[in-house]
């Protein structure tokens, strides 16, 4: 999973949320080992992964 938070400054200490996104990916290219080459999870895997963490997320926040 990839997690990309872009913010925006101004007068520190303070700073201004701009955008989340998250990105589901395998951390390897081939399922025998790990090649430290991941890829980006498209359609129903994708998916799958994203409400995989969704459920965690709401689960943390009970």
């Amino acid at each position: 999973m990839l997690f990309i938070n872009r913010i925006r400054t101004a007068k520190q200490p303070f700073f201004y949320l701009f955008k989340s996104s998250l990105i589901p990916c395998s951390i390897s290219s081939t399922k025998s080992r790990n090649d430290y080459k991941p890829i980006i999870l498209q359609g129903s895997e994708g998916e799958r992964i994203l409400n995989k963490i969704k459920g965690i997320s709401e689960d943390l926040n009970k």
